[in-house]
């Protein structure tokens, strides 16, 4: 049991190959901002990277030749506090089919092949909802995208 949510975490926690990109020559410039100038960029930038915000705001109004390359993808700004832990946690979760098995009930409620009062078909819905928006948030607290 040990080794497979091992292997869960590992290639749940892997970090994404991106596309290699063109090899242009790019020049970087090192500027030093003190703490409060550093905290105001942040909170103008919002979410977008610091360094994209300054970048367009400095080629804001100029002509350049070519255009600017996208920024590259930036790590998650609010990092994983206990990755490992999370990620047995979404590994049980599906493990355990206890969505699969609330939504093979909330079929079959569906189709009338079990009876149920509408109260409880109701409750069926919202539990596999709920099961669905758990792992949704499990997902997105790994740093992962959640699959629609």
């Amino acid at each position: 049991m040990a080794r497979s949510i091992r292997r869960e975490y590992e290639s749940a926690a892997a970090p994404r190959k991106s596309p290699k990109r063109e090899s242009k020559a790019r020049k970087p410039i090192s500027i030093r901002f003190s703490k409060e100038e550093w905290e105001a960029l942040d909170r103008a930038a919002g979410k977008i990277p610091v360094g994209t915000f300054v970048r367009r705001k400095a080629l804001d109004g100029l002509e350049v030749s070519q255009k600017t390359p996208e920024p590259r993808p930036t790590r998650n700004r609010n990092p994983v506090k206990d990755a490992p832990a999370l990620a047995k946690l979404l590994g049980e979760l599906g493990r355990s089919r206890i969505a699969s098995n609330l939504n093979q009930i909330a079929r079959a409620a569906h189709m009338g092949a079990i009876t149920v009062s509408p109260e409880a078909e109701s409750a069926l819905t919202q539990a596999c909802a709920e099961v669905k928006a758990m792992r949704a948030d499990l997902i997105r607290a790994l740093g992962l995208k959640v699959e629609e």
